[in-house]
């Protein structure tokens, strides 16, 4: 009888796993089009030469690519802080697996940087951190409004 029993839970557990080791079905993936719209982002992090950055923003992305908004936020440096706020603009682009590169453009600041993203949830919330310069240490989140 115990072996029976034996036979029986490792039949089970078999079953179990070769059903779990199936891989799940095929998404449909992303494309530019997938995170067409406007999105509200943070944004937080250092710059040499900024101090701390921290920001809330809107970006409306057109699906082909290219993207405008504007951000606001504090720069902290040296025990002060300075309001700012400024126009942003940039490119994008996107892989089926929706991880993408993003090149983001403060206007007001001078600034530009390049980072990498990913987007979730049928492209309704984002991440990207920022690879160059290397002196911008940015990081942050996007959410479709």
């Amino acid at each position: 009888m115990l072996k029976n029993t034996c036979k029986i839970a490792l039949a089970i557990f078999s079953v179990a796993i070769t059903s779990q080791a199936q891989d799940p079905a095929p998404s449909a993936g992303c494309s530019l089009a997938t995170i067409k719209g406007n999105y509200g982002l943070t944004l937080t992090g250092k710059a040499t030469g900024y101090g701390s950055v921290s920001g809330v923003g809107t970006v409306t992305l057109d699906g082909a690519g290219k993207y405008t908004g504007s951000t606001s936020g504090v720069v902290s440096a040296g025990g002060l802080s300075t309001v700012y706020s400024t126009p942003v603009n940039g490119t994008y682009t996107l892989e089926s697996n929706c991880s993408g590169k993003v090149v983001v453009n403060f206007v007001n600041l001078a600034l530009s940087v390049e980072g990498v993203t990913i987007f979730t949830n049928g492209g309704n919330n984002g991440s990207f951190i920022v690879t160059s310069p290397t002196s911008a240490q940015l990081s942050g989140a996007a959410q479709r409004q």
